[in-house]
This record gives structure tokens, sequence and C-alpha cells, in this order.
């Protein structure tokens, strides 16, 4: 269980070194051009509806979070709503990119989201089990066995949320692209398509970094938990 505990440790060392790369990203993007255009499209609602529109989505709904602290717009697979932030800058281009990201999410494969959302679960629940278990089994050879267990979910939850994620992440700003494209001109489209993507390839590294610490952090804390608990 030693050894078990240490390659996670040196494994999430390493790819907190590899990926922590703090880019030079603003959570805000203005474009001389392209704010305008975005500003004149209305709130974040506005805009979600019309993308799925755009690409023929007629299923899912879109609601307006009314909490002010969620900075964060997502996309529930389970009643098929997308849950937008609050609109605060019209004039912020970087709002449409993350609409179309979650625009993304709505069309993916439903089994696929699915299967994240109960692996998911599987995953928290399971590390609260065992970690309970613990403190009434001292069989060192369980408690190993139930660690692999842990480590087996957390690499399958982990592929599928990497896999969901790159997909919308990829093609969310292509999807926001091709929505302005009949809106702005060849040209300011093409100035702003290469500075949104030279952005998006400095914060992408950090961003699955983020993925992969929310199973790893369980990890560790259920295996010092399987080696310290007596």
């Amino acid at each position: 269980m030693y050894i078990l505990l240490i390659c996670t440790f040196i494994c999430t060392i390493i790819l907190f070194l590899l990926c922590n790369k703090k880019p030079n990203v603003e959570k805000v993007i203005y474009d001389e051009k392209i704010s305008p255009v975005v500003e004149k499209m209305g709130a974040n609602e506005e805009i979600a509806n019309e993308i799925l529109k755009f690409i023929g989505n007629d299923s899912t709904k879109i609601e307006k979070n009314v909490d002010p602290k969620i900075k964060a717009s997502f996309y529930n697979f389970n009643t098929d709503r997308i849950t937008i932030k609050n609109t605060e800058d019209l004039k912020d281009c970087s709002r449409i990119i993350h609409i179309a990201h979650e625009c993304i999410h709505s069309i993916q494969d439903k089994k696929l989201g699915m299967a994240h959302f109960i692996l998911s679960n599987i995953q928290i629940l399971y590390f609260l089990g065992i970690f309970i278990y613990f403190f009434y089994n001292k069989d060192v050879d369980l408690r190993f066995n139930l660690l692999l267990v842990q480590l087996f979910i957390f690499i399958l939850t982990f592929f599928i949320k990497v896999v969901l994620e790159s997909d919308a992440t990829y093609r969310g700003p292509e999807l926001a692209f091709t929505y302005l494209e009949n809106k702005v001109s060849e040209k300011d489209l093409k100035e702003f398509k290469e500075n949104i993507r030279s952005k998006l390839y400095q914060i992408v590294p950090m961003s699955y970094f983020s993925l992969y610490s929310q199973g790893a952090l369980l990890l560790i804390i259920a295996q010092m938990g399987a080696i310290f608990i007596k």
C-alpha cells in the first residue's frame, strides 16, 4: 500500500509540473470588432437558445442561474438542461465560447454522459464506503484490493470525463466561430479565431489536471486511511 500511495503522489506531482503552466489568458475577452456584435446578441440565455436552434437542438432547455455567486454555466445530462450564469459584461466575447461549450455537451452521446454521472457518484460513494470500512476491518490484503478497485473506478471515470470535456473544449469554439460567420466579416473572424485558439491551447493542460485532481484527492485520502487507520 505504501508503494501505491507513493506512485499516486509521484504521478500527481509529475502531472502538476507538466500542466501547471500559468496561462496568460484573461477571464474576459474583448475584441474591437467582435465585442460590439456579441453585445447586440443580448443576454447569455438568449445566445444559448439561438445556438441550440442553430445546431438543431430543440429539446434542451435553458434556465438562468439565479445565484450570483455561481460564475460558470453547466449542462445537466439528467434533466437535459443548461443552467446559464448571470449575464455580466455583454461585450465579453468569452461568454459565447463558454455557451457554445455547454451546447456541445447537450448534443453529446447521452449514454456516455449518463455513464459519467453514474461513475462519478459511485466514485464518491465507494470512497466513503471503504474509508468507513477501514475502521472495522484490519485485513491488509483486503484493504489493498479495495484500493485497487477504487483506482480502476477512478481511471474509468477520468477517461470518460476527458472524452466529454475534450470534445466540448475543442468543438465549442468551432461552433461559436461558425455561428458568428454571417454576423462579422471574414477577416475579423479569422483574427478572432487565431486569438481564441492560442488562448485555448494555453488553458487546456491545467483544465485536464483539474479533472484529474478531483478523483486523485480521493485516492490519496483512501490510501492514507488504509495505511494509518489501525
